[in-house]
């Protein structure tokens, strides 16, 4: 295994407006130059879940 090496917030903030704009994960990946799998947990990591976001609702 390679050595992980942590998105910089600049990368975070440009992965979540590529796919925003409707960038698939693989062509994000490959633009920016990381595996499919860091783009998969970036955009898990900093997507909202189900529970907090209809705990805000109903609160």
């Amino acid at each position: 295994m390679k050595n992980y090496k942590p998105l910089c917030l600049a990368l975070r903030y440009q992965i979540q407006s590529l796919f925003k704009v409707g960038l698939l994960q693989t062509r994000i990946a490959e633009y920016i130059g990381v595996h499919t799998s860091m783009i998969s947990h970036e955009l898990k990591r900093n997507t909202p879940s189900r529970e907090r976001t209809l705990g805000l609702l109903y609160t």
